[in-house]
């Protein structure tokens, strides 16, 4: 009888372990669909049944935390990133997304230790140096946010975003030519979406961080309402955010407003314009 309990155990061993890597993979893949939606809470649900199976799984803690900070709660957020580090002081993300999570708490010491920490283990990671930049930009330093944007572009001199944000620095440091540069070459090496290949509550993140700089320009657009160029410098910043309606709406007005002679300028903004269209 022993036998038969014996080799009826040692056929349907393999079907079990099958079955729980299938339930695993299973339970993974609903967990990204359900992330990649902003159905956050769902998600946390099903990458927490997966860790239950797999608990130094530092990856899957990562997207915990990724999904609690779409969900703006910070504190587990942090947690959950900080997790991720114990685990693996190695996985560069874990700091960069604890890094994001203070900043937006106003706790910008801390976020620029993390940031730091991140390049010692990964210095072209351009993450970093993006975050950092917008470190900068909330605490005002902007020539320093203008050192960390220099140092993306050296290392990816192709990339969009860091080429849109030096305009905005330049928007803050009231200079003009800089503005049309930087926002010509952006559309130039990419004409897409900025943040298409982003993670969900990254870009959720982004949008928050550029609240300050919405702020002053939209202080400026109160006291000089019929400046073509500081409306196009709100319709950027909007278009940073991801609020193409709003870009759109900016853009329009700078292109009603502008009466120079430079051809260059409406041309720019009628491109962005139709970027803008085609990503609302």
């Amino acid at each position: 009888m022993k036998k038969y309990i014996l080799v009826f155990i040692l056929i349907i061993l393999p079907y079990c372990d099958s079955y729980s890597q299938t339930t695993k993979q299973d339970l993974y893949q609903k967990a990204l669909e359900q992330y990649y939606a902003s159905n956050f809470n769902e998600a946390i649900k099903f990458f927490s049944d997966y860790l239950a199976m797999d608990t130094q799984n530092w990856e899957v803690i990562n997207y915990i935390g990724l999904s609690y900070l779409g969900l703006k709660n910070y504190p587990k957020a942090k947690e959950n990133f900080s997790s991720v580090i114990a685990l693996n002081k190695y996985y560069t993300k874990g700091y960069i997304n604890r890094a994001n999570v203070y900043a937006l708490e106003g706790n910008y010491s801390a976020a620029e230790r993390d940031y730091r920490d991140a390049i010692k283990y990964d210095r072209e990671n351009l993450e970093i140096y993006y975050g950092l930049s917008l470190l900068y930009i909330n605490s005002r330093e902007y020539n320093k946010a203008l050192i960390e944007l220099n140092t993306l572009t050296s290392l990816d001199p192709k990339n969009s975003r860091a080429f849109m944000n030096k305009a905005i620095v330049n928007m803050l440091l009231d200079d003009t030519a800089k503005i049309f540069e930087n926002v010509s070459e952006s559309l130039y090496w990419d004409s897409n979406y900025l943040y298409q290949d982003l993670d969900k509550s990254l870009i959720f993140t982004i949008s928050e961080r550029f609240k300050y700089a919405l702020s002053v320009m939209n202080e400026s657009v109160s006291k000089n309402p019929n400046s073509y160029l500081i409306n196009f410098n709100r319709g950027i910043i909007y278009y940073m955010m991801g609020n193409f309606s709003e870009a759109i709406k900016d853009f329009k007005k700078a292109r009603k407003l502008y009466k120079g002679e430079d051809g260059k300028i409406p041309e720019l903004i009628d491109k962005i314009i139709r970027i803008s269209k085609f990503n609302s």
